[in-house]
């Protein structure tokens, strides 16, 4: 038991920010998606209560990953001299929030809630591997169906998408903050749920 656990150590190493699924793991230490499970919630505990330890096991929907432990981020960071990740504009995030709530969805359909052309702030969150094609519509032109990606859960921080915390209501949203894009999305997003 301790030496798979060391072998699948070695493996999320190896594999850096890339991950592996649990399938991976299981096919590569020759365990059942049980055993692989039981091993990394084992190794989740020892990294977590262990303060001499300098990484931690994430998931991230059916990938998992070995990062390094939040409270070293900064020295870390400072080693490695990272460049400061892009943001995203507003017209992205609008773009990623329509798409995160309602995917899988169209090209069309996110210009209609959004009220303007999509399709810069689109091709932004399709670099960033944010969101993927999911396949394309069963009608006429066949759009592009459009949702969200494991890079999306990573990024956020988020285990599945149940994970997305719910949306405001207008009447939750103040001031400045009440503007037609939320005011278009809650109307569409409300008459789908």
């Amino acid at each position: 038991m301790e030496q798979k656990k060391g072998l699948i150590e070695s493996l999320l190493f190896v594999v850096g920010e890339e991950g592996a699924t649990i399938d991976e793991i299981g096919r590569l230490v020759d365990c059942s998606k049980e055993e692989v499970e039981t091993l990394l919630e084992q190794m989740k505990a020892t990294y977590d209560e262990r303060e001499d330890r300098g990484i931690q096991l994430v998931r991230y929907g059916e990938r998992v990953e070995l990062v390094t432990k939040s409270e070293h981020f900064d020295r870390v960071e400072a080693l490695l001299q990272k460049s400061e990740r892009q943001s995203l504009t507003q017209a992205s995030l609008e773009v990623l929030t329509i798409i995160a709530y309602k995917q899988p969805v169209t090209r069309v359909e996110i210009d209609h809630i959004r009220g303007v052309a999509s399709d810069g702030p689109l091709q932004t969150v399709l670099a960033k591997h944010l969101v993927e094609e999911r396949g394309r519509l069963e009608q006429p032109g066949r759009p592009r169906l459009y949702g969200t990606t494991e890079t999306f859960l990573k990024t956020f921080g988020l285990v599945t998408l149940d994970d997305l915390p719910p949306l405001p209501t207008l009447e939750e949203v103040e001031g400045d903050e009440k503007d037609l894009f939320m005011s278009q999305f809650q109307e569409v997003f409300s008459k789908d749920s």
